[in-house]
C-alpha cells in the first residue's frame, strides 16, 4: 500500500512561520539568552550572518539552511537536534494527514 501525504500541510507546518519554525526559533532565543551578554548581533557575527537573519530565525520567519543551523547550534553550545529536532514518521503522518 502506498501512503499519500498532504505535502502542503507538511510544508506549512515545517516552513517559515509554521509551528515547527516558531518553536525552533524560540529555542534559539532561549539558548542565546542563557549565554551572558550574547546579543543577536554578537551571535550573527560568530556564525557569519546578520543580526536581521538571527532575528528572523528566532521569530520563526525563516528556517535556516543546514550549515547555519549547525553554526548557530555550535555557538549556543547545543546539538543541532536539540534546537531543530527531526520529526518521526508517525508525527509526519499526523501533520500531513496520511490517507
Amino acid at each position: 500500500m502506498i501512503e499519500v501525504i498532504d505535502s502542503p500541510a507538511l510544508r506549512e507546518y515545517l516552513g517559515p512561520r509554521g509551528p515547527w519554525a516558531i518553536e525552533c526559533g524560540e529555542r534559539v532565543r532561549k539558548f542565546r539568552q542563557r549565554i551572558e551578554n550574547l546579543s543577536e548581533t554578537m551571535l550573527a557575527a560568530q556564525v557569519g550572518t546578520t543580526a536581521q537573519t538571527i532575528k528572523m530565525v528566532e521569530a520563526g520567519a525563516i528556517v535556516p539552511r543546514d550549515y547555519l543551523r549547525a553554526a548557530i547550534a555550535f555557538a549556543v553550545g547545543q546539538d543541532v537536534e536539540t534546537i531543530w529536532p527531526s520529526l518521526s514518521r508517525r508525527r509526519v503522518g499526523e501533520i500531513a494527514q496520511v490517507a
